[in-house]
């Protein structure tokens, strides 16, 4: 989990969520994927630093879905995670 609360987007990343993922691999050998307030690819370049195998968004993607030429929008920004979790 990203931040603590409800789902949605979230212009800032806790710090508790970093130090959360960084005390999770220590222990876990399992792939760690953190969702919940994950909307920019700035949040994914935090997450990959930290450790996270992953990132899991949602409300960021229905958004966009929702505006004109959704498709195309859903495609750029997933374009700009990628470059993002590099």
């Amino acid at each position: 989990m990203a931040r603590f609360g409800v789902t949605g987007e979230r212009s800032e990343m806790s710090p508790v969520t970093i130090e959360a993922v960084k005390r999770i691999k220590k222990v876990c050998k399992l792939p760690v994927y953190v969702g919940f307030g994950i909307s920019t690819p700035e949040h994914v370049k935090l997450l990959k630093k930290a450790g996270a195998d992953g990132a899991i968004i949602g409300s960021a993607i229905i958004k966009l879905l929702d505006e004109k030429d959704g498709i195309k929008r859903v495609a750029d920004f997933t374009k700009e995670l990628k470059l993002a979790s590099e």
